[in-house]
């Protein structure tokens, strides 16, 4: 299906798997014709057994793939998830 409706940004971190995640996110906006634009906010590494690390992306690394106001108007809407709260 060729993107139809626009643009959703997905905030989250990955899954290897590609069945939870932005890699999932990425899926479905395709699957009901949106664009999916993506930021990353932790690499996940796991196998069969479950997972082995998650590695946060930097604070000061995050905002730079995040799209600012001027695109955001681009994006009909958000999809947020494994954001990390710790203060740093």
């Amino acid at each position: 299906m060729t993107p139809s409706h626009g643009a959703l940004l997905s905030i989250a971190g990955t899954d290897p798997s590609g069945a939870a995640g932005i890699q999932a996110d990425l899926q479905v906006f395709r699957d009901f014709g949106f664009h999916g634009l993506s930021a990353i906010t932790a690499v996940v590494s796991q196998n069969t057994r479950g997972v082995q690390a998650v590695t946060r992306v930097d604070t000061v690394t995050l905002p730079s793939p995040v799209p600012g106001p001027h695109t955001m108007a681009a994006a009909a809407a958000l999809a947020a998830a494994h954001l990390d709260h710790r203060a740093h």
